[in-house]
């Protein structure tokens, strides 16, 4: 047979709590809207928007049709568990599914009696991808619940990339999950666009933001320690640009190529901030110590946890350099380093 819903003079109610009722002959499931009232989800006076009365039977048949709609839901536009999408795992898991190749990098980020040191950078080619990388990308930053207005500028832009930048940082606040894009650009003659990032918490959507990433030409070490100093002397706390030149003098004499060098701003926030590319150095972590240490002390970080973190990474290569003034008005440094290649 075939069952024809009259739909007509039927209502629409949104629930965000519900109340369930157990007794013997049936299970009664009460709908309630705490919005109604301007209530939390579990607030005593929600009202009841829908009662519905059913057999345990009815019940079971139900909540198994359930399951089955959440699972779908879940492989259209991913995770719904909160736990899962602030944490780095499920970025992970998605690349792995790609089947790529891909570059692996990590990173710490020190702050005024902070460290967030659960912070992962994964890269590719985005012809990897193959002709469908749009719908790939698309998919996954879905999955990771990226707000809409990103998943449209990211459509829009994604042609123009060559190569894609998947991270994840872990902060007091909750998960960041990030997406840059990379441009193609020769050596420039004046600043240029080198990326646009996308940064977005998925459990309070209010936090996200999207960065400019200017690479300028190849800058020797006195002009390079003079945009610097004028981008930390904005810093509360004296003595940023000390700890970044210590890091020009040291590496940047060592270098056998040409280095990156980018200035960032995130739309909408106080951030700005420069990023220094040293992997030409072929630094180890194990060198920067001392320095790396005085930074950790500057920054008020627990010494001896600090001191533990640097020597398992010793033999890791020193990359990136990046400091300046943070979303929430902060000065800070990021270290990022170790890079690999993967195949999953």
């Amino acid at each position: 047979m075939k069952t024809v819903w009259k739909t007509a003079g039927g209502l629409t109610s949104r629930s965000d709590r519900v109340d369930i009722l157990v007794t013997k002959p049936e299970i009664t499931v009460d709908f309630c809207d705490s919005e109604a009232v301007g209530g939390a989800p579990d607030a005593d006076s929600a009202p009841v928007v829908a009662r519905i009365v059913m057999t345990p039977q009815m019940v079971k048949r139900f909540a198994g049709t359930l399951a089955n709609v959440v699972g779908k839901h879940e492989s259209l536009y991913g995770s719904i568990d909160e736990r899962a999408l602030a944490g780095g795992k499920l970025l992970y898991d998605l690349i792995g599914e790609l089947c790529v190749p891909h570059g692996y990098e990590y990173s710490f980020k020190m702050s005024a009696g902070t460290l967030l040191a659960d912070r992962f950078l994964i890269t590719m080619d985005k012809a990897s991808l193959g002709e469908e990388y749009r719908r790939k990308v698309i998919e996954l930053c879905t999955k990771l619940r990226a707000p809409d207005v990103f998943l449209e500028a990211m459509n829009r832009s994604l042609s123009e990339a060559r190569i894609l930048h998947f991270g994840f940082e872990s902060s007091e606040k909750g998960g960041m999950h990030k997406v840059y894009l990379e441009y193609p650009l020769p050596v420039p003659a004046k600043p240029a666009l080198a990326h646009t990032s996308y940064k977005w918490d998925p459990i309070h959507p209010e936090r996200h933001a999207i960065g400019t990433y200017l690479r300028y030409p190849v800058l020797c070490y006195e002009d390079t320690a003079e945009r610097v100093r004028n981008l930390l002397a904005g810093c509360s706390k004296p003595g940023a640009f000390e700890m970044a030149d210590e890091f020009l003098r040291l590496v940047m004499p060592r270098l056998k190529e040409n280095y990156h060098y980018m200035e960032v701003t995130d739309e909408g926030t106080p951030r700005k901030s420069f990023d220094v590319n040293f992997y030409g150095a072929s630094i180890l972590m194990g060198e920067l110590r001392p320095l790396l240490l005085r930074m950790a002390e500057r920054y008020c970080l627990p010494m001896e946890d600090f001191s533990a973190r640097l020597d398992s990474i010793a033999k890791t290569r020193f990359g990136h350099l990046t400091g300046g003034i943070d979303r929430e008005g902060r000065d800070f440094f990021t270290v990022h380093f170790g890079v690999q290649a993967r195949r999953r």
